[in-house]
């Protein structure tokens, strides 16, 4: 498409040539004039057509008949999202919230109770959260599951949409949301739940993606999400005294919009295309949204045994359309108990040697018992054994929690490495020897007897 036809396509020939303002920094206008959003409000662009000069246009108002944002929006979901059956991100939201949570989120450490879904029993399915595969994606996270501030299917790629949205629309909203994106939100995705870690820290991984990137960075739509944690030793300003621990690495500020994207915190951002330009608009490995976060830890320390509360959450902000999603990656909502490092210990027979224990994780310090055969033989890091034929050790390690691990070590002897000559020679009515060279560990622990013929000479 040439670019004037392109403009004709974005801007009504009779809205151009009128005197507009254009909006804040980081703002593409072609991409946003594009958008559902552009095609209702009250704002206006100025659009470059070509390398030629600006060519400025004003846009309807909400009010003005000419489409308001819900009616174009509306066409979006049949006209503009496709190509769902060749996405290679896989999204199904045939599993409950609380199914999501036991099944697919939840690591080790960690037991969880009093699931809910935006104020609600957990125990029906929505299309709002989602179980996700992007083993073939560009995601980052290979699967786990969704929380969306639409119908989740919306992630499906490619990106050939610049302003997606589906479904949704609930009108639901979070206090916590509204506080961190300093505007009112909507079609907010409130995941709750209680738990108990076995460990001294609750940790998990999570991207944030969004179809307002670009376009509406700083421009009062700042989508945003967050962790919301609450329990013993943790004091916020958030409800129940919670804290927001979803946030930019090494800093306090909350992932969002307007605080991750190319001018702010480049590191952490991944353009995923504009819903027009190759490939990411035709290669399905690309999701639809247009742009997210790298892969982020969101972590906190807690006290073992204790219970805690989290919401997980996220909202449009500003208005209900252009969807975001938070995805959570599977397994990772875990509180890390001990981990072992062990290596198995060959020796010379009848050699004293050690098994040497190294363990990380959990919370020190560490409880350890060694046994062989069900007895208890030591204690320690470190186990005095001696070598004698093969024999597998038990190890038990308890962290200062509870959390406990179990590992085992084969003690097994080195075959005896011996070399006799293959001949000697003697003169007739002299005396000779007979001498053996011995391998690693020499002839401790052997048992050597001497033959002639079949007949026993001498045992040594």
């Amino acid at each position: 498409m040439g670019w004037a036809n392109r403009l004709r396509a974005i801007v009504p020939d009779q809205l151009l040539g009128q005197a507009i303002p254009k909006m804040g920094d980081g703002w593409d206008p072609l991409r946003a004039a594009n958008s559902p959003r552009s095609l209702s409000e009250g704002r206006q662009l100025l659009v470059r057509a070509g390398p030629g000069p600006l060519i400025s246009g004003a846009l309807a108002h909400r009010n003005e008949p000419i489409m308001n944002r819900r009616s174009f929006s509306a066409l979006l979901p049949v006209a503009l999202l496709p190509a769902f059956a060749f996405s290679q991100i896989s999204v199904s939201t045939s599993q409950s919230p609380s199914a999501l949570v036991q099944d697919v989120l939840l690591g080790g450490g960690v037991t969880v109770s009093n699931i809910t879904f935006n104020g609600q029993p957990a125990n029906s399915a929505n299309e709002q959260a989602a179980s996700f595969n992007s083993a073939n994606a560009n995601v980052g996270l290979t699967s786990g599951i969704l929380l969306a501030t639409g119908d989740a299917a919306v992630a499906m790629g490619p990106n050939n949409n610049s302003g997606a949205y589906l479904g949704g629309v609930t009108g639901y909203s979070d206090a916590d949301l509204a506080s961190l994106a300093g505007v009112a939100v909507f079609d907010a995705a409130v995941l709750e739940f209680d738990f108990v870690p076995t460990g001294g820290e609750i940790s998990f991984n999570f991207v944030f993606a969004s179809e307002e990137y670009i376009e509406y960075v700083n421009a009062g739509f700042n989508d945003v999400f967050g962790f919301f944690l609450s329990g013993p030793g943790i004091s916020g300003s958030f409800s129940n005294n919670s804290v927001n621990i979803a946030l930019v690495p090494g800093t306090s500020t909350p992932v969002a919009i307007d605080n991750v994207n190319p001018m702010s915190n480049a590191a952490y951002y991944t353009d995923n295309g504009d819903g027009y330009t190759y490939p990411f608009n035709s290669d399905p490995q690309y999701i639809q949204y247009d742009g997210f976060t790298t892969p982020l830890t969101a972590s906190h320390a807690v006290q073992c045994g204790q219970t805690y509360h989290i919401k997980l959450a996220v909202a449009d902000a500003g208005d209900e359309i252009l969807d975001s999603g938070v995805f959570l990656e599977a397994g990772a909502f875990a509180s890390p108990v001990p981990s072992l490092n062990l290596a198995d210990v060959n020796a010379p027979c009848m050699t004293a040697t050690t098994i040497d224990l190294t363990v990380t994780g959990g919370t020190s310090p560490y409880d350890v018992t060694w046994s062989l055969n069900g007895s208890t033989v030591g204690a320690g890091m470190s186990l005095p054994v001696t070598a004698n034929g093969s024999e597998t050790y038990q190890v038990t390690v308890v962290d200062a929690c509870g959390g406990a691990t179990t590992g085992s070590v084969q003690v097994s002897s080195i075959a005896p490495q011996g070399v006799v000559p293959a001949s000697i020679d003697i003169a007739c009515g002299e005396q000779g020897a007979l001498a053996m060279t011995f391998g690693q560990g020499g002839s401790n622990g052997l048992d050597l007897a001497w033959t002639a013929n079949g007949t026993l000479l001498n045992n040594t």
